[in-house]
């Protein structure tokens, strides 16, 4: 465990590693998406930054390299005398890669189970194997079984609810795409605690759909961290999504991150009575200033409308509505002026976009 300064987490740790064919320990993964392009995590391995002779992550790279459990981060883990705090698993690598065998996610899993007074949080790109991974009937016994390996406890019974009660499960959101694809992935997977992370956001997103109709979706965790299935016994909770990060991307190569962008994204979870904390608003935040437009929310019937790029209604999903400010001049994109080179200083940001809120 590492204390880090991401904004939405206290520690990082990375439980899943990788031997390279000389036998080193090294980080790895594949890109996937948008999201990918300038990931800091790849960048980091290739200049060495992570202390090891690694190199960019590529699938060509990745299939030179076994994944293995790192057990001395496992007992740094059980050993630490740091109680409710969050940590983010899994910074340097998508846990939930295909390349990773079930058999180490089990031995993840019992850490967290064996550290209940920490709240850990797995954030994936890859929520098809996650649902997979979850949903297994088996599931539960073999991360007992490796819970009591582990611990050295003898028979089961060590891990005493599944899903794990303090394990946030979440998906990266950078565009729509990524949200039509993620979201209904994440949303039939069983978790105590559900999130969205969107960034780097590289555009709009209308999330609405999956924020405000719960019961469309398949399987939840009640109260009790017990499996239910939609309209089973009477029980849909408020949203099935419990928390909503954004943020625009940072870093060498960063791309621009309009702020209406941000602010449609926290007018749908305010619409959704669904927390939203707003990370940062990137190093290349922009404005745009259209005509009367003021910054904030439109209506359009019950869904949002928000501009951005062109005039993009939420509802009709149009490039032009008729019902939005007719007759007025296109956008017009200004920079946002920063001291702070990642967007991360809220003192420089409308202050509409003050927020940063957590599940209760």
């Amino acid at each position: 465990m590492n204390k880090t300064t991401i904004e939405w987490t206290d520690y990082t740790s990375n439980l899943i590693k990788y031997r390279d064919p000389e036998g080193r320990s090294v980080h790895g993964c594949i890109k996937v998406s948008a999201g990918c392009a300038n990931c800091y995590a790849s960048a980091w391995s290739a200049r060495g930054l992570t202390g090891e002779r690694g190199g960019a992550f590529t699938a060509k790279r990745q299939a030179t390299l076994t994944p293995s459990f790192d057990e001395a981060e496992g007992k740094r883990i059980l050993r630490t005398k740091v109680t409710g705090k969050r940590v983010f698993v899994g910074d340097m690598t998508d846990v939930f890669g295909e390349w990773v065998p079930d058999a180490l996610l089990d031995q993840m899993f019992a850490v967290f189970g064996l550290r209940p007074d920490l709240t850990f949080q797995v954030l994936t790109k890859r929520p098809e194997r996650m649902r997979e991974y979850m949903v297994d009937p088996d599931r539960y016994t073999c991360v007992d079984e490796a819970a009591a390996a582990i611990s050295g406890e003898s028979g089961v019974g060590v891990i005493t609810r599944w899903p794990l009660p303090n394990v946030w499960l979440g998906v990266s959101v950078e565009d729509q795409a990524a949200a039509d694809d993620r979201i209904p992935e994440l949303l039939d997977t069983p978790a105590a605690v559900r999130f969205l992370s969107c960034e780097p956001l590289i555009d709009g997103v209308h999330m609405w759909p999956w924020l405000s109709n719960p019961t469309t979706y398949g399987t939840y965790t009640d109260d009790t961290g017990a499996p239910h299935v939609a309209g089973a016994g009477g029980f849909h909770p408020p949203s099935p999504i419990h928390l909503v990060i954004v943020g625009g991307e940072s870093g060498p190569g960063a791309r621009p991150c309009d702020l209406a962008w941000i602010r449609g994204i926290v007018g749908q979870c305010k619409a959704a009575g669904v927390p939203v904390f707003v990370k940062q608003v990137g190093s290349k935040p922009v404005r745009t200033v259209r005509g009367s437009w003021i910054n904030g929310l439109q209506r359009h019937g019950p869904d949002i409308q928000q501009p951005y790029g062109r005039a993009a209604c939420w509802a009709c999903r149009t490039e032009e509505c008729k019902l939005l400010w007719p007759g007025v001049p296109p956008h017009v994109k200004r920079w946002l002026p920063l001291r702070d080179r990642k967007g991360g200083d809220m003192s420089e940001w409308p202050e509409d976009l003050w927020v940063r809120e957590w599940p209760s």
